[in-house]
């Protein structure tokens, strides 16, 4: 999704595993899942 909107983030595994990609949420946060049992 990163980029489809051109947001640039640093990936290693594009599937969450590597945790290169971790961001800081700053704005939106009442539009997230909440958190599983891995994060």
């Amino acid at each position: 999704m990163s980029e489809k909107v051109g947001a640039g983030i640093t990936y290693g595994c594009r599937e969450g595993e590597c945790c290169t990609c971790l961001t800081k949420v700053i704005s939106g946060y009442e539009n997230l899942a909440a958190p599983s049992m891995l994060e």
